[in-house]
């Protein structure tokens, strides 16, 4: 199996933009960099990925050895479906589109999921709130269209169902954590206390919830 991960990355200067009650542009765009190279190094470590791929129309924030596909600008999904096309006609069997800004998760449970995917051919990791989708594996890389948004694992729940696949869901505490308002980069805050790249969150956004 033949499995790569898939990040899309929107430019940094539009990133977070609901964040903007509690950080400034120059803040929230440290915030995306610093969550953005903690997911990348993060899948780095994990054993099982025949590669890790970043959709963005960024060329700095792919690390060496990553690879680049350009983000045409037609929105999240329309970019992991490209992906998902690109990267199974060069022989992926599976593909694994993680969110940008899910710094807390961690090698053990992107290991979690890829082991899931050896017997499940959709995967779905729903955010904290179990609204959303944090993390996707699709068998093969295009079985279905990515529907990441609003609502997000109701709606690839249902996809699934309609091709005669029942998901696998997975709640997994790090990667079901994602950054979109200010409780959440208030908790983020406490839980990366003392990282350097981080040291610019302060107790005062806590205030513009």
């Amino acid at each position: 199996m033949s499995v790569w991960a898939v990040v899309p990355v929107k430019a940094l200067d539009r990133a977070k933009q609901r964040l903007a009650p509690a950080l400034d542009a120059p803040d929230r765009r440290r915030l995306a960099q610093a969550m953005c190279d903690d997911v990348l190094a993060t899948l780095g470590t994990v054993r099982g990925l025949a590669g890790i791929a970043v959709v963005t129309s960024e060329r700095d924030l792919v690390p060496a050895g990553m690879r680049r596909i350009e983000d045409r600008g037609d929105g999240l999904n329309a970019a992991l479906a490209l992906a998902a096309a690109v990267l199974e006609s060069d022989g992926a069997t599976a593909i694994l589109a993680i969110a940008a800004d899910v710094p807390l998760t961690s090698r053990e449970e992107i290991e979690d999921v890829l082991t899931a995917g050896r017997t499940a051919p959709i995967v779905i990791v729903p955010d904290r709130q179990e609204r959303g989708t944090n993390a996707l594996l699709l068998s093969p890389p295009t079985r279905m269209a990515p529907a990441f948004g609003a609502a997000s694992l109701v709606r690839h729940t249902v996809m699934a169902r309609a091709r005669g696949i029942e998901p696998v869901v997975l709640r997994l505490s790090g990667l079901g954590f994602d950054v979109d308002d200010a409780a959440a980069l208030d908790d983020l805050r406490r839980a990366t206390a003392g990282r350097p790249n981080y040291r610019f969150l302060t107790p005062a956004m806590a205030a513009a919830r």
